[in-house]
């Protein structure tokens, strides 16, 4: 059940920044099969995450992102 508020939350965020129905995400969405999700789509998903979370991520974890799965696999290591 936590883990299905967790991915809501995720795709909440993502859906409101590129306006994209959050029914339509997919584990596997991103910035290169979603319609929106452009350079600074992905600087505000990760800017609303953090803020979300109240934590800061690393160069090296904001890298590594690149789909909705990589934002939750992200938001559940700092949201337990």
């Amino acid at each position: 059940m936590r883990q299905k508020k967790q991915l809501n939350e995720v795709k909440s965020i993502i859906s409101k920044i590129i306006h994209v129905s959050a029914i339509k995400l997919k584990p596997n969405s991103s910035y290169k099969n979603t319609k929106n999700w452009d350079s600074l789509a992905h600087i505000n998903i990760v800017l609303q995450l953090e803020k979300k979370i109240k934590e800061r991520f690393s160069i090296d974890e904001i890298s590594k992102i690149v789909s909705l799965n990589d934002c939750l696999k992200l938001y559940q290591k700092y949201k337990k």
